[in-house]
């Protein structure tokens, strides 16, 4: 052997050649654990399936609880490895408790990413793409496989009764793309039982994806050891004043800003007040009715959005979410999604809280951010509330019957608004109204119309022939905002004119229906500004806009929508 060869292999540096050691009596000690824990899994297997009963033995929640105990206990081991460790773990134990598959199924453009994905997921478990989703779900529906599924073409497995195991979305809001559907046993779902996390085991949109989930947990449980906003008796107050809206006696004024700003100072605030509480008492006057003033206030900090990034090229971002999920600031870090917001959002409404102390004025804003409502739902006397605000409301784009958005509403007792936009059918607002209120409570409903002057007169008779046919108690208002939305020379605009004529067609058609006009749902603001315009060539990009989303209605403009409301009900007999 040539002598310079020899130095080509270096000896093992005895402290390597240590900790080498260390390395190996640790792998043996985690093989002797995995040992343990598979004997308890055939025990498990034995207690699961005693009964037979054909199931997946995959366990969503269980398995979500096991991975935030370990990653809250995790030091040195990052909370990325913990999850990709124990899900290889949790999905081979499973495996071993009840055998089944991973069938992928989807367009042959998604065939790599949702392969890839299912591998990710289950290691260690067979995979297969089917072509035919037809088989894929009869072998899901026979407890035999997880079916993975591309977000659209998941609704036949979802309307056949298979639970939602996970979901897949990107970017920084939940937009789900994949979905993992199986049948599961019944101690991980409950079809009946609702509790104020059970939303978490339905498919979910316009939620953020926080980059550390651990501390959105720590926020989460932070605003759940928080006290409540709004006392129960309260809210309780608010449902019985909306039951006189629906037969009539009363009229309801909802109103304020699009988006609120979380650092509002208490002057912004009682300007507010002062601008809703003129308009109720315009209403009051016209109508001989006392108005029940709602404001869109201490709570309305987050909004959907239509794009989940906004902006071009290299500088393309989030998009902006409301102050409670990140910053107006357009730079990408200020627009990643903050869990530390939810907790200066429970501030400032508790704040905001203390300015409305002594005024005729109710909260609410849209359920949007459904840990943050979940946390601070609280229950009294066997009934579950939420504390956040004294009415939420269910927005456009999460109304979905089968969805998280509808699964938490449906179990509070507070007054909730559902949004009744252009896309919404008949049935499907009947299938609404039977999931939120089974029980026909009078002055939980308010249906929100919201349809725009061009659809309003085509749309809006069979809503409220289908709702009447039902025989059940809700109140009508026009939101105669959020189907009006257009743009010119780069900003938003709403024209004052449509706004005012499908004020007046709501009233017109409710009266044909033979239903209440029961008041008005508006975006506005005390401040001197033009967002919303007369005509078209009044859109300058130049013109007074505040708005942190969508154009509001100045206080002029306010009271002549008021006004045209007021004459469209007095006209009528």
């Amino acid at each position: 052997m040539n002598p310079k060869s020899q130095n080509i292999i270096s000896p093992i540096p005895p402290v390597l050649d240590v900790l080498r050691k260390d390395i190996d009596w640790i792998d043996d000690q985690i093989l002797d654990l995995l040992e343990q824990r598979y004997a308890v899994v055939k025990k498990v297997a034995w207690a699961k399936h005693r009964d037979a009963e054909q199931v997946l033995a995959v366990r969503p929640a269980r398995e979500a609880a096991i991975l935030e105990r370990l990653s809250a206990r995790a030091i040195h081991v990052p909370e990325a490895d913990v999850a990709h460790i124990w899900r290889s773990i949790l999905s081979l134990s499973a495996h071993h408790q009840r055998a089944y598959r991973v069938l992928v199924s989807g367009p042959a453009t998604a065939r790599a990413a949702l392969l890839s994905l299912a591998s990710a997921r289950y290691s260690g478990v067979p995979v297969e793409w089917l072509d035919d989703q037809g088989k894929a779900l009869e072998a899901a529906e026979r407890g035999e496989a997880v079916l993975l599924v591309a977000a659209d073409q998941a609704s036949d497995g979802l309307r056949q009764g298979l639970e939602l195991i996970a979901q897949h979305a990107t970017g920084c809001v939940e937009h789900p793309w994949a979905l993992e559907l199986g049948r599961l046993g019944s101690d991980d779902h409950a079809r009946d039982g609702w509790s104020p996390g059970s939303w978490q085991g339905k498919v979910h949109q316009q939620l953020p994806a926080y980059p550390e989930p651990r501390l959105a947990r720590e926020a989460v449980q932070h605003l759940a050891d928080s006290s409540g906003i709004v006392p129960l008796e309260e809210v309780a107050g608010l449902q019985a004043l909306v039951a006189d809206a629906q037969g009539g006696r009363a009229v309801v004024l909802q109103a304020g800003d699009c988006a609120e700003r979380m650092d509002a100072a208490a002057q912004d605030v009682h300007a507010m007040v002062a601008l809703v509480d003129r308009l109720g008492a315009d209403l009051e006057e016209r109508l001989g009715l006392p108005a029940i003033r709602i404001g869109r206030l201490g709570g309305q900090y987050a909004k959907p959005r239509s794009q989940a990034a906004e902006g071009e090229g290299t500088a393309r971002m989030p998009a902006y979410r409301g102050d409670a999920v990140n910053s107006r600031s357009a730079c990408p870090h200020g627009r990643t999604p903050d869990p530390s917001r939810l907790l200066t959002a429970r501030d400032q409404s508790e704040r905001v809280r203390g300015w409305l102390a002594g005024r005729s004025i109710h909260t609410s804003h849209e359920a949007l951010l459904l840990d943050y409502e979940a946390a601070l739902t609280r229950t009294s006397k066997g009934r579950s509330w939420a504390t956040s605000a004294h009415s939420l409301w269910l927005g456009e784009r999460t109304r979905d019957v089968a969805g998280a958005h509808v699964e938490y509403l449906r179990g509070i007792a507070n007054p909730i608004g559902i949004k009744c936009g252009p896309t919404l059918e008949a049935e499907q607002l009947t299938a609404l109204l039977d999931r939120l209120d089974p029980d026909a409570t009078p002055g939980r409903i308010t249906l929100v119309s919201r349809l725009g002057a061009g659809q309003v007169e085509q749309r809006l008779p069979s809503l409220m022939a289908a709702v009447r046919a039902s025989g059940r108690p809700v109140l009508w208002v026009c939101d105669p905002m959020h189907g009006n939305n257009r743009s010119a020379n780069g900003t938003k605009l709403r024209l004052v004119p449509e706004i005012i004529a499908e004020t007046e067609a709501f009233v017109r058609i409710a009266h044909r229906s033979g239903v209440v006009a029961g008041g008005l749902h508006l975006e506005v603001t005390p401040q001197p500004v033009l967002e919303c315009v007369e005509r078209l060539d009044e859109a300058t990009a130049d013109r007074p806009f505040e708005s942190l989303c969508d154009p509001r209605l100045n206080a002029e403009q306010a009271l002549r929508v008021v006004a045209a409301y007021a004459a469209a009900v007095e006209c009528r007999p």
